[in-house]
C-alpha cells in the first residue's frame, strides 16, 4: 500500500505528476515506439519558444507513461545541484512545478526509435540546448548517419523478437580459432533481452577468447531503411529541418 501523505500541497503535486505521466501515455496510444522530449516550464525557451520550456532530455519507450513515471521518481530522489537528468528534475520539481513531455515523434521498431532519438538530440544539441543526455551519440553536433548512428552496445539492450524485428543478428566468433556461426533467435524466448545472452559469456573451449558477437543489419538491405525521422516544425509553423543534422 502507498504511504499516505499528510501535507496537502505535497499530495496534490504528486496527484499532478501521476496526471502528466497518464496525460502523455493516453497521446501515445497506438503509436508504438515514441520519441519524447521532457521540458521545463520554469525556464523561457529563448532560442524556439515553446510555451512548456526548453527541452532538457530526449529519449524512447514503448512504455512512455510508465518511462515518464520512472523520470519523475528520479527527480524526487536526485540531487538538486546535479546537471544530470535526476538532478534537473529535481531543481523543477523543487519549485512545484510539473516537468512536461512532448512526444517528437513515433517510429514502427526498438532500432528505428533509436535512430529517431539520436536525430532529435543532435537537433536540438544543434540548436544549442543543454541536454542531459549522456550517449557520446546524442551530445554532437555532428549529422547523423541513420542505422550507423546507433552503437552496436546499444543492441544489446533488445529483446529476441525486437531483434528479429530489426534483422539484428547474433554470431560466435572466434577469429583465431576461425569459428563462425549465425544463433539461431527463432529458437530463443522471444522476450530474453540479448543483454542476459551476453552476461553467459561463452568463450572458445580452444584459446578461450569471447565468442558472442552483435551485428547490425546491412544498412542497404535492411527492411526498414526506408525509415525517416519527422521534419522539425519551426516556430514559426512552417517545416522547417535542421539542415546539418538532416535525416
Amino acid at each position: 500500500m502507498p504511504r499516505y501523505v499528510r501535507d496537502p500541497q505535497l499530495r496534490d503535486f504528486q496527484a499532478k505528476l501521476r496526471q502528466e505521466a497518464k496525460r502523455i501515455g493516453q497521446l501515445a496510444q497506438g503509436l508504438g515506439y515514441v520519441v519524447y522530449a521532457i521540458r521545463d516550464p520554469t525556464r523561457m525557451d529563448e532560442r524556439r519558444h515553446h510555451e512548456q520550456g526548453p527541452p532538457i532530455y530526449v529519449g524512447q519507450s514503448k512504455q512512455i507513461a510508465v518511462r515518464a513515471n520512472d523520470h519523475l521518481r528520479d527527480g524526487g530522489e536526485g540531487y538538486a545541484s546535479s546537471r544530470c537528468k535526476a538532478g534537473l528534475l529535481k531543481r523543477i520539481m523543487k519549485q512545484w512545478r510539473v516537468p512536461k513531455f512532448e512526444i517528437l515523434d513515433s517510429a514502427p521498431t526498438h532500432v528505428t526509435s533509436l535512430i529517431a532519438e539520436t536525430v532529435w538530440a543532435r537537433r536540438f544539441v544543434w540548436l544549442g540546448y543543454e541536454l542531459a543526455n549522456k550517449w557520446p551519440e546524442h551530445r554532437t553536433k555532428e549529422p547523423p548517419r541513420g542505422l550507423l548512428s546507433v552503437p552496436e552496445k546499444r543492441l544489446w539492450n533488445l529483446t529476441v523478437a525486437e531483434a528479429i524485428e530489426d534483422e539484428v543478428a547474433l554470431h560466435l566468433e572466434c577469429r583465431a580459432c576461425t569459428i563462425r556461426k549465425a544463433v539461431d533467435l527463432l529458437h530463443l524466448r522471444p522476450e530474453t533481452p540479448l543483454r542476459s545472452l551476453r552476461s553467459l559469456k561463452l568463450t572458445c573451449a580452444v584459446c578461450g577468447h569471447s565468442l558472442l558477437r552483435i551485428r547490425r543489419p546491412n544498412p542497404v538491405a535492411w527492411r526498414w531503411d526506408t525509415y525517416q525521422p519527422k521534419r522539425m516544425i519551426s516556430s514559426s509553423g512552417r517545416d522547417n529541418e535542421v539542415r546539418n543534422v538532416a535525416d
